[in-house]
């Protein structure tokens, strides 16, 4: 159809030479299909890895929301527990706490 459109443009190329242009342009393609290729692995690649990174950060998210409900269940059984030992008459009326005494070595004992 463009050989119709445009007689004059297709007629002044001589077939040799058209036959070299469209071995460039085919080479051409070549290069920019390769090019493109790389560039969609490169990107897909890229993309694994952030999805990685984003799940795994969830999964962390997930893992430290579930750290800290369970402290916050321990502590409120560990007020709980402490308040219904004052009010049974423990001594004083109240938990006492043990004093740490540290050692040279580094290491801490009980007094």
């Amino acid at each position: 159809m463009i050989a119709c459109t445009l007689p004059a443009l297709t007629d002044s190329i001589p077939e040799r030479k058209r036959g070299e242009l469209a071995g460039e342009v085919t080479s051409e393609l070549q290069v920019v299909g390769k090019a493109a290729s790389i560039a969609i692995q490169t990107w897909v690649r890229n993309n694994d890895k952030t999805k990685a990174r984003a799940e795994e950060r969830e999964k962390n998210i997930g893992w430290i929301g579930r750290l800290f409900t369970a402290w916050r269940v321990s502590h409120a059984e560990r007020e709980e527990s402490g308040r219904l030992w004052g009010e049974a008459g423990a001594p004083g009326g109240t938990v006492r706490r043990a004093a740490v005494r540290k050692r040279g070595s580094g290491s801490a004992s009980l007094r």
